[in-house]
């Protein structure tokens, strides 16, 4: 599964949070995740859906920011692990050659 990130312009979309499943919903709106980051908008969709780790269950990438200073990224929901991973949002993250800890200049991404 491979997931891409390229900058572009995209107009911020209305944020339906009940468009995710309800055991990620749940997981956005609750527990440490939820005092540290909100779900983002600006990109568009503001989540995708692929087989990440290849255990043939359904897992999500969801577009987020910091509360704390709007620093964006992306959490990972593992469905085989039932939790989150972020990358950037404030996080150090290393791709293309560099670390990045904000996403702000990505705009589009696809599975």
């Amino acid at each position: 599964m491979l997931l891409a990130l390229v900058g572009n312009n995209c107009a911020p979309q209305e944020l339906k949070a009940e468009n995710i499943p309800h055991e990620v919903q749940t997981a956005v709106e609750s527990g440490h995740f939820s005092e540290l980051y909100t779900l983002d908008a600006r990109m568009n969709p503001f989540y995708l859906r692929g087989d990440f780790d290849g255990d043939g269950k359904p897992d999500y990438a969801l577009w987020i920011k910091t509360k704390v200073d709007g620093a964006t990224g992306m959490a990972i929901w593992l469905s085989s692990r039932r939790e989150f991973i972020v990358l950037g949002a404030g996080k150090p993250f290393r791709f293309f050659g560099s670390t990045e800890s904000n996403f702000n200049d990505l705009d589009v991404w696809e599975v």
